[in-house]
């Protein structure tokens, strides 16, 4: 008797947790509306309660994108600019101090200007940046010199598209105080401005802060007058996200 009643006892517990395992079920529906995936999970035990999850599906791009061919003519790229004449051309900047054309096929065009006797190609120095005037007329570049630092130069651009390399403008030199994190990239807003992205100033660990003091020129954005001429004074500096103020503009 006592084992009849054992076993009525284990069959009685089990029906319980039947039933609390056939209590939640878990219902996908999928909406008509393109994009959308609508998951309801519905519980059921004294009461039911019904959660809706929508996930919003990336739709497909409207254009169709391919792979070019890659442009392996160059040995150490470090920028592209454009020159916005009347057929815009591109140009690529390399590391050694070189820039060239590049071909409307995306191959290596003609050299248009070398300063490679005047740069450092090594670490992280060199020929970094490449920028042009809204006209086309006049280019500006970045480059680290034979001291190890930063130097901003204007070259007038000839009508075949070289660089005149006898018309450098020095427009400002940079002292850097380390090889590396030197910036590079230099831009020319609408109005003319012409911008210095600078590094931090380098070294292992950032050591000097030089992008938390403002006096310095390191870790900031600089910015010189409309036209490139040489400052009689230091470039103004700014630290982001300070407001911009630009030195000389009228």
């Amino acid at each position: 008797m006592k084992m009849v009643q054992a076993r009525l006892g284990v069959l009685a517990a089990l029906a319980v947790v039947s039933l609390v395992a056939c209590g939640s079920e878990t219902e996908v529906l999928v909406s008509t509306t393109a994009g959308t995936i609508t998951t309801e999970t519905t519980t059921t035990t004294t009461e039911t309660t019904t959660t809706t999850t929508e996930t919003t599906v990336v739709s497909e791009p409207s254009f169709v994108a391919t792979l070019g061919t890659p442009v392996t003519d160059y040995t150490d790229p470090v920028d592209i600019a454009i020159r916005a004449i009347t057929t815009p051309q591109s140009y690529i900047a390399e590391r050694d101090g070189t820039i060239f054309e590049l071909a409307s096929d995306g191959t290596k065009g003609t050299e248009v200007l070398d300063i490679s006797d005047l740069t450092i190609a090594q670490g992280e120095q060199g020929l970094l940046g490449l920028a042009f005037t809204n006209d086309g007329s006049t280019a500006y570049v970045n480059y680290t010199n034979l001291d190890g630092n930063t130097v901003i130069a204007s070259f007038a651009v000839n009508t075949d598209g070289t660089f005149d390399e006898s018309s450098q403008g020095m427009i400002t030199t940079i002292k850097q105080p380390y090889p590396n994190h030197n910036g590079g990239d230099i831009m020319v807003d609408t109005e003319g401005a012409l911008y210095i992205f600078m590094g931090d100033g380098g070294f292992a660990n950032d050591p000097d802060r030089y992008a938390l003091d403002i006096t310095a020129k390191p870790g900031q954005l600089v910015c010189v007058t409309p036209g490139g001429r040489r400052l009689t004074q230091s470039p103004m500096i700014y630290g982001l996200p300070m407001s911009v103020k630009i030195v000389g503009k009228k």
